[in-house]
C-alpha cells in the first residue's frame, strides 16, 4: 500500500546533516544505493508514497527523469470517503485521529485537513510541488475522470511515462491492506473489489462542510496552472452534489 522509502530517505538526509563528515558526491551515492538495494534495480520502479512531492528537488537532483503521479480528488468527497469508513466499524475508535471518541464530524474534517493532517499535510504538499520549480516531473491522475474511463486514463498515464501497456482487468479490481488498516483500528480502509464502475455518490456529511471544500481541486483552475502541469481528465471533477 505504502512503502518506508520516503521516510528512510528523509531519515538519511537528517543523519547525514547532523552527523559526518560527508560529501554531497557521498549524500548521493547513499541515497540512490538504498532506492536501488529496495528495488533490486536501477532502472525502473514504482514507489507509492505520498510524501514525495514534499521532496521534489531531491528528486530532480538523484533521479532527473522520475516522474510524480498524483491522483488527485475533491476534499470534500475524501472526507465523505473517510467518514464512510468510521461510520462503517462503530465499535472501533479509529486511530486516523486523534480526538475523542464523541468527536463530531467537524473536529474529525479539522484535524484531517490541519496543516499536519492525513489529508492537509498531503494537500499543502502536492501545491508545493505545483508551484514549485519542478513541476515539470509532476503528472496529474484526476480520480473521477479515471472511474469514468480507466482504460483510456492509464492508456494516456502509461504513454507519458515511456512504459509498455499492461492488460489491467477492470472488471475483476481486488485489493486490501488488512493489516495496515487493522493498525489504524479502521478496517476495510483500503479494501476495494470488484469492476471500477461510476455510482451515484452519497452524501453522508454536512452539506455546509462539503462546500467548505468545494473549490479545494485547484487543478481544475487554468489560473493555477501557471506551471503547465498536465492534468490527464481535467474536466471531469464534480464539484456539487449530483
Amino acid at each position: 500500500m505504502t512503502t518506508p522509502l520516503c521516510q528512510l530517505i528523509r531519515r538519511l538526509v537528517h543523519e547525514m546533516s547532523t552527523n559526518g563528515p560527508f560529501t554531497d558526491g557521498q549524500r548521493d551515492r547513499i541515497l540512490e544505493s538504498v532506492f536501488v538495494s529496495y528495488y533490486d534495480s536501477a532502472n525502473c520502479a514504482v514507489d507509492t508514497n505520498r510524501g514525495w512531492t514534499s521532496h521534489m528537488p531531491l528528486i530532480a537532483r538523484l533521479w532527473p527523469d522520475a516522474r510524480v503521479i498524483c491522483c488527485v480528488r475533491n476534499l470534500g468527497w475524501i472526507v465523505n470517503s473517510i467518514e464512510r469508513a468510521i461510520a462503517a466499524n462503530p465499535v472501533q475508535a479509529s486511530n486516523i485521529f486523534n480526538c475523542r471518541i464523541d468527536s463530531t464530524v467537524y473536529e474529525r474534517a479539522e484535524q484531517l485537513m490541519g496543516i499536519k493532517g492525513m489529508v492537509g499535510r498531503t494537500y499543502a504538499s502536492l501545491k508545493e510541488a505545483w508551484f514549485g520549480p519542478h513541476a515539470d516531473k509532476l503528472i496529474i491522475v484526476d480520480y473521477d475522470r479515471f472511474v469514468a474511463s480507466p482504460r483510456l486514463t492509464l492508456a494516456v498515464l502509461y504513454e507519458r511515462c515511456g512504459w509498455p501497456e499492461y492488460k489491467h482487468d477492470f472488471e475483476k479490481l481486488e485489493y486490501s491492506a488488512d493489516a495496515f488498516d487493522a493498525s489504524l483500528h479502521t478496517p476495510g480502509l483500503h479494501r476495494v473489489s470488484g469492476a471500477i464502475h461510476e455510482s451515484r455518490r452519497q452524501l453522508d456529511i454536512p452539506l455546509d462542510l462539503f462546500d467548505k471544500y468545494k473549490d479545494s481541486d485547484f487543478w481544475l483552475n487554468p489560473d493555477y496552472n501557471v506551471r503547465q502541469v498536465e492534468v490527464i481528465g481535467e474536466s471531469a471533477a464534480l464539484k456539487a452534489v449530483s
